[in-house]
């Protein structure tokens, strides 16, 4: 059962105690519930605090050791019965269609997942999490209009992700964190009430997640047999992330597929696999980063595929990674690509790559189509030291490269493929192959560069009139 429940009143809680509760701590049901000073321990199915279509305001609690062991039982029919149990399932607040949501100045520590709400835009801040294994913050379904908003708050010593929003809004600021670890999880499996196995299984999670739903196909709208309309389904989705800040990401910082995504001011020391890494199906996304740094990088720093049926923009604002295994920046099928004051050395793969491959699935058609868009590139201020392949490489579209430096590396310093170009004012010197190398390409501009000291010379299939 319940320690306490309030259907269709108004309930106040304070300096009081609740724990091991089968069911849940406290059920609001279209309520509102004020709970201030309060100690909540594990509650079993549906979490410490849980409020269905009331409103409820959390300010100065405490929630501590909120773990709970899920059983999965099957009769066979013979009277055989066999069992697994599964730690990992605990919850502090489970929100289903609240109408308001204010959780404020609690302090968390030592559990598995933290915050749970359902078409709900929560305001969420000033909170600390200690020891968590799972999900500190997962929202569904938030209205783009009314997101899920989490400010000034700090974790440390989390196994799970920071923030994860479904087909909705999330607006995250000024978030602390400090050291993060593999989600893991136990398991044991059971056959009439004797052990048959045990184990334990991890894995990595990203700290900052967006998922949203997108596909379409092409149809016959008019009847003449062609199909020439293209329909879509999607729920959209949209993460913005401001000021954040990260000692160690044990696995991925920023994850989000078929999501807008807008960043600014966020750093991390060390990152276990991508800075960044940003995916689209069929549905047209923006994606801004701004002021991003990164010590180093397991995978890319930032990996980006505008997997999309129509236009899609990325702009990248000083951005800086120190050392990257992989590329520094991908980016994959975009309309626009606006790079400009970034910083990258030491990848183990080309600097930054930009190039207009793309492909999606017409679900009308059953067909994957294939395609290269003609991406309008400008790359503006751009360092890039001691690659291990070409510093910067660019493929498709009309590119600008202006006041850049790609030195140092063991390809070329800037490589140009089927693109129309104007490369004025750079600096590619020290390379392993050339300063520059052009193929199938159209040189509108190109002067002023410095391509001095790169072992196999200057430049190959350019112009010699690019630089010396």
């Amino acid at each position: 059962g319940w320690a306490l429940a309030a259907v269709a009143s108004d309930l106040t809680l304070s300096s009081s105690s609740l724990a091991a509760s089968q069911c849940a701590g406290v059920v609001n049901y279209a309520s509102k519930l004020v709970a201030t000073g309060n100690t909540f321990g594990y509650a079993e199915e549906f979490g410490s605090v849980f409020d269905q279509q009331g409103e409820i305001s959390l300010i100065g609690n405490q929630f501590i050791d909120t773990r709970y062991t899920y059983t999965y039982s099957y009769d066979d029919g013979t009277g055989n019965i066999s069992s697994t149990e599964y730690s990992g399932y605990g919850t502090d607040i489970y929100m289903y269609e609240t109408f308001d949501a204010y959780i404020a100045e609690n302090t968390f520590v030592n559990g598995d997942n933290s915050i749970v709400s359902q078409y709900v835009g929560a305001t969420i801040e000033n909170n600390s999490w200690t020891a968590y294994d799972g999900t500190l913050i997962q929202s569904y379904s938030a209205d783009v209009g009314d997101p899920i908003s989490v400010s000034n708050n700090t974790a440390d010593d989390i196994g799970g992700t920071i923030v994860s929003t479904y087909y909705g809004a999330a607006e995250v600021e000024n978030f602390e964190i400090g050291t993060t670890r593999a989600y893991t999880y136990t398991y044991t499996g059971y056959y009439n009430g004797e052990m048959t196995y045990t184990g334990t299984s991890s894995y990595g999670m990203p700290l900052f997640e967006a998922y949203g739903y997108s596909y379409g196909y092409y149809t016959d709208t008019d009847g003449d047999g062609i199909a020439e309309t293209y329909v879509t389904y999607s729920e959209e989705a949209e993460l913005s992330l401001e000021d954040i800040e990260v000692d160690s990401a044990y696995d991925t910082v920023v994850n989000v597929q078929s999501s807008g995504l807008e960043v600014n001011n966020l750093s991390a020391e060390t990152v276990g696999k991508y800075g960044i890494y940003a995916t689209w199906s069929s549905f047209v996304p923006t994606l801004e980063a701004e002021s991003i740094y990164f010590g180093s990088t397991g995978s890319s720093a930032l990996y980006a595929a505008a997997n999309t049926f129509d236009e899609a923009t990325l702009i990248v604002d000083d951005f800086t990674v120190d050392v990257v295994t992989g590329v520094g920046i991908r980016a994959m099928g975009f309309s626009t690509v606006s790079l400009s004051n970034v910083t990258i050395t030491d990848a183990t793969q080309e600097g930054v790559s930009i190039s207009g491959d793309y492909s999606w699935y017409d679900y009308g058609t059953s067909t994957t189509t294939v395609g290269t868009r003609a991406s309008v590139n400008t790359v503006s201020e751009v360092m890039v030291l001691g690659a291990d392949l070409d510093g910067i490489s660019v493929y498709d579209g009309t590119t600008t490269v202006t006041g850049s430096d790609a030195s140092g590396g063991w390809g070329d310093g800037l490589a140009l493929l089927e693109t129309t170009a104007s490369i004025t004012g750079n600096t590619f010197t020290g390379n392993a192959f050339y300063g520059m190398s052009c193929t199938t390409v159209v040189l509108n501009a190109c002067a002023t560069n410095t391509l001095s000291d790169n072992a196999l010379g200057t430049h190959e299939g350019c112009d010699d009139a690019c630089g010396n």
